[in-house]
């Protein structure tokens, strides 16, 4: 789910998590490698508008996200094809205009 939806909105309120949100926020930008993190928690504990409204915070500081709700996703034969659509068309907005002359179909050209 890389387009922002309404619930992307950082001035949402988090839950009661903004400290953490923000603090979280603050340390992922401290790192240079790509992240993978994953939220796990109890049904209806709020993991997935948490995972929305932090990821509009990266987006307002320029991070790049990916939100991917497995449960979202759990009707497709293949969830990890899913998972790569959604790679695919990130790595696409970053990649330099002179590279995304050379995508072709579901290629991302890198």
């Amino acid at each position: 789910m890389t387009s922002p939806t309404s619930t992307d909105s950082p001035k949402a309120i988090f839950f009661g998590l903004q400290p953490f949100g923000e603090n979280f926020a603050n340390l992922v930008q401290r790192i240079d490698e790509p992240l993978v993190i994953a939220l796990d928690g109890p049904w209806g504990s709020g993991k997935s508008p948490f995972a929305r409204q932090w990821a509009g915070l990266l987006r307002q500081r320029k991070v790049p996200v990916i939100v991917f709700d497995a449960f979202a996703n759990d009707h497709q034969p293949d969830a990890s094809l899913a998972l790569a659509a959604e790679i695919t068309a990130l790595a696409r907005q970053h990649l330099p205009e002179d590279r995304k002359r050379h995508c072709h179909g579901n290629r991302a050209g890198v």
